[in-house]
This record gives structure tokens, C-alpha cells and sequence, in this order.
């Protein structure tokens, strides 16, 4: 997509500090290209126990993330510091709905882009079956910094 080679250009420049709050660079290769890919996507921290972990959602739809099945590792940029990272890539509508209601129970403002209802600050469970039908989550795991070339 155009706008992504604009927002990793913001992201590597000075002023990346701007969005890298709830924005990262994932670079990974291409399971069947080997080709380097590097995308930008928005992570929270929703387990306390586990700083180091960050949950993204994505569509079923967008195929990025299968890249990321195969438990290698790759690499993130958070912060304006690259690590390596690697992934679970959650698929079963079961255990997604779990995460988006952990996730929404942190950001309940982000309900309306998942078209899931609030109801007395818990998500709607048919609002949010539905969206997990759509829906994988990734929870990656950064490890130590990366050293090597991006």
C-alpha cells in the first residue's frame, strides 16, 4: 500500500518518536519469496505480567502474518530501537475472541472500528464473535536488540 512506504519513511526519520507509541515496524522474509518485507502495524501491551509481549490484530483477509507461522524470528522496530522479535500467530476463533475482549477491555475506544458494541464497559459477545471470525491476533514476544542490517 502507498501510504505504508510513507508512515516506515516517519517511522526511521527523527520524527518517528510521533507515532511509535502504538506503531511498529515488522520486517520479516517471505515464507515463498524469501524476499524482505518490512510493514508498519499497531500493537498494544495488554499483559502486565509481560512487557515484553504486544498483541496487533489483523484481518484474515491481509496475509502478512502467515509469514510469521513458522516461528522464526524476525525483527521489529519499537521505539526507534530494532529488536528481535517472534510470534504466535492465534487463529482459533475461540481463543480470538478471548484476546479482542482482553484487548477492547483495555482500549474500549477501539470498539467502533471492530464494530463491537460496549455494553457497562464489557464487549458485546455476538459483536464480538463476529469480529473474531474476521480477525487473527498476533502476540509478538521482542527479545534483545538486533544488531544487524535491517
Amino acid at each position: 500500500m502507498w501510504y505504508n512506504v510513507f508512515i516506515i519513511w516517519l517511522m526511521r526519520s527523527p520524527l518517528g518518536g510521533l507515532l511509535d507509541k502504538n506503531l511498529l515496524l515488522v520486517t520479516y522474509v517471505g515464507r515463498k519469496s524469501g524476499k524482505r518485507y518490512t510493514i508498519p502495524v499497531n500493537y498494544l501491551r495488554i499483559n502486565p505480567a509481560d512487557p515484553n509481549e504486544l498483541t496487533t490484530l489483523s484481518l484474515r483477509t491481509r496475509t502478512w502474518w502467515c509469514n510469521l507461522l513458522d516461528s522464526r524470528p524476525y525483527h521489529v522496530q519499537l521505539q526507534r530501537k530494532d529488536y528481535l522479535a517472534t510470534a504466535e500467530v492465534i487463529v482459533l476463533e475461540a481463543s480470538v475472541v478471548a484476546h479482542l475482549r482482553s484487548y477492547l477491555k483495555s482500549v474500549p475506544q477501539m470498539a467502533k472500528y471492530f464494530n463491537v458494541r460496549m455494553e457497562n464497559g464489557l464487549p458485546n459477545a455476538v459483536d464480538l464473535a463476529r469480529a473474531a471470525k474476521e480477525r487473527v491476533v498476533i502476540l509478538t514476544r521482542v527479545g534483545g536488540l538486533f544488531e544487524g542490517k535491517r
